[in-house]
């Protein structure tokens, strides 16, 4: 069912970025970003969905009254309702009120912690630290995008190095 609703956001998100104009060329348009958020989200939906398929999700999904109704997937509610949270978090409070590769360090970090537990610390610390700047460094460098955030700190570096 997620990987479902995955499919059907991306597509969305994709069919949007595609009808905003580009009046100087793909490398001006403000839609890069929705595009390539869009394909990449879509195509891994698309894996999830067919790896729950080999799983068996469609025998859980029509299985009423089942292992399916009694929770039998073994995966704990919290961990879907902490990234839930994480999100909005994210969205609502971080990044209006932090730097772009700041608040992406936080949610990285506070979601590595949850769902990649086994990884040592300083593995997902240099994880969380790092990503945020290939984002920024890809999209505000590469492409001139500009991103969410109060401001970002390769957009000052960048400005820096300029001036």
């Amino acid at each position: 069912m997620t990987g479902v609703c995955l499919l059907a956001l991306s597509g969305y998100v994709f069919v949007s970025g595609w009808s905003i104009p580009r009046p100087e060329g793909w490398l001006t348009a403000p839609a890069m970003l929705p595009l390539l958020l869009g394909g990449s989200l879509f195509v891994m939906a698309a894996l999830i969905t067919l790896d729950t398929i080999k799983q068996g999700a469609l025998r859980a999904l029509f299985d009423f009254g089942g292992r399916a109704a009694a929770g039998g997937d073994n995966r704990p509610l919290w961990r879907t309702v902490f990234a839930m949270v994480m999100v909005g978090f994210f969205y609502f409070v971080l990044i209006p009120f932090l730097q772009f590769e700041i608040a992406v360090f936080l949610f990285l970090l506070g979601m590595m912690q949850v769902y990649w537990p086994e990884a040592r610390f300083r593995t997902r610390l240099a994880l969380a630290a790092g990503l945020p700047f290939i984002i920024s460094g890809t999209f505000q460098g590469g492409f001139g995008i500009p991103l969410p955030g109060d401001g970002n700190l390769v957009q000052d570096f960048l400005y820096w190095l300029r001036h």
